[in-house]
């Protein structure tokens, strides 16, 4: 094989590696984004932030007993009471929110508890990150 037919092979070769590997065309273009400006509507001293599928942000204000919600775009979209919230998670639909006093538990997105995880406990407080599967 000349020289010539070598290198056109060659290039051909990568190509077809370069379009049939998706995550390396991933990797070429730049991913969107939205600025977000400064949210302080209705924060006094947050203290965690999770984000939801739809982009929804949520932080935990335990001085205030709530967890606000935002939108994407930062504009204030409600406000979830719980007790001293100062971790919090989302899975699933699900909120997964530690306490101050070392309470865990599970609420739906309004706020509601579906299930204890942890009791409050003097030699368990301040839970100050959550992770879930």
């Amino acid at each position: 094989m000349s020289n010539k037919k070598y290198k056109v092979l060659k290039a051909i070769l990568l190509i077809l590696a370069i379009l049939t590997t998706p995550h390396l065309l991933d990797a070429a273009i730049p991913p969107t984004s939205v600025y977000l400006g400064s949210i302080t509507d209705g924060l006094n001293a947050p203290q965690n932030i999770a984000i939801d599928d739809g982009g929804n942000i949520y932080v935990t204000q335990s001085a205030s007993n709530n967890i606000i919600v935002y939108t994407r775009t930062g504009i204030k979209k409600g406000i979830i009471s719980i007790p001293s919230p100062i971790s919090i998670n989302i899975n699933g639909g699900s909120l997964y929110v530690g306490s101050k006093n070392g309470f865990v538990g599970i609420y739906d997105l309004n706020g509601n508890l579906i299930k204890k995880v942890w009791e409050a406990d003097p030699n368990f407080h301040r839970p100050v990150s959550i992770a879930t599967e």
